[in-house]
């Protein structure tokens, strides 16, 4: 939510097509395309572009992290690049999107994403969800600007999903319980 009666979400063509981040006015009954979310023009359908958004009000900025592609974009809410950082090694096989699984044949970059105020919380795993159970996961801060704050890789263990109390809190889930993650 933006503001009173107005979202960002993101949206997507049918039949595989490509995916936008849009904003809506509610009021207005209106719906607009802020930009299109995609790593390279060779990869242009949703598919290998899904990911976590989160949006700022403060700075007017929306966060896109990727999920198959070690990439976290910052841009404005009128699509102009704020920054585009890499946050992990290239993993992504473009062969396997004729397969139905093909997120699971890759390994996961982003598979959570959190945020306050001022900064942004992004779960890396950098690994397969098959071996998710034995691994442990990193938790970058960046801020606003798209500028990594932080690497927290000393977590005692697997997490599946991310959420911000505070600028030094996150609550995590393991798969079995929340835990408190001071950082």
């Amino acid at each position: 939510m933006t503001g009173p009666n107005k979202y960002v979400f993101i949206g997507r063509e049918p039949n595989g097509g490509r995916q936008y981040a849009m904003k809506a006015d509610l009021t207005t009954a209106k719906i607009d395309t802020i930009c299109q979310i995609n790593i390279s023009p060779e990869l242009q359908t949703w598919m290998p572009n899904t990911g976590e958004m989160a949006y700022s009000g403060k700075h007017h900025s929306i966060a896109f992290a990727y999920k198959l592609h070690p990439f976290i974009e910052i841009f404005d809410t009128y699509g102009n690049i704020i920054n585009f950082e890499r946050i992990g090694e290239d993993t992504f096989d473009p062969k396997t999107l004729e397969e139905a699984d093909f997120d699971g044949l890759n390994s996961l970059h982003t598979v959570d994403v959190t945020y306050t105020t001022d900064y942004i919380y992004v779960m890396y795993w950098g690994f397969k969800y098959a071996d998710s159970q034995q691994s442990k996961p990193t938790i970058i801060k960046l801020d606003w600007g798209g500028n990594i704050i932080a690497r927290y890789s000393d977590l005692t263990g697997p997490l599946y999903r991310i959420a911000a109390k505070n600028d030094s809190t996150l609550i995590g889930w393991n798969g079995k319980e929340f835990v408190l993650l001071t950082l």
